[in-house]
């Protein structure tokens, strides 16, 4: 690992830090990450938008759907929407009241079992839409 990449693994950690399992990191925690570790706001704003569970703001339960494409080929796109309609999930991926967030992400590291769902930390996989809408039903 060269400086660089040393030095650009430090980002998420702090990220982590500033996240306090809250899920958003604020754009002033960026900018003083990136001021501690001497990169620029665009690295750290970059990190966390690629890692979904810094970026994603707070709710009660926060809910992560691959959209990989395995996970894409089994279906996700219509758990997607399934979900979206059963929570009423507004345009910023917010229910009302905001208790639900509800978030694409590139993968989950659960391919071989897709469809797959992460609820605050917690994976659900092989779904289909009932199946999906049921565990929401059970929360």
């Amino acid at each position: 690992m060269d400086k660089k990449e040393k030095l650009y693994a430090n980002v998420i950690p702090e990220l982590m830090k500033a996240s306090s399992g809250k899920g958003e990191v604020t754009s002033a925690a960026k900018i003083s990450i990136a001021k501690k570790l001497s990169v620029p706001v665009t690295a750290v704003e970059q990190t966390a938008t690629f890692f979904p569970g810094l970026s994603i703001p707070s709710a009660k339960y926060q809910i992560m759907l691959c959209k990989s494409l395995s996970c894409h080929m089994d279906k996700s796109a219509a758990i997607y929407r399934a979900i979206k309609k059963e929570l009423k999930i507004n345009k910023a991926g917010v229910s009302p009241g905001s208790e639900y967030s509800l978030t694409l992400v590139n993968c989950l590291g659960l391919c071989d079992k897709g469809p797959a769902m992460m609820i605050n930390n917690r994976t659900f996989t092989s779904l289909t839409s009932e199946k999906a809408i049921n565990v929401l039903r059970e929360l």
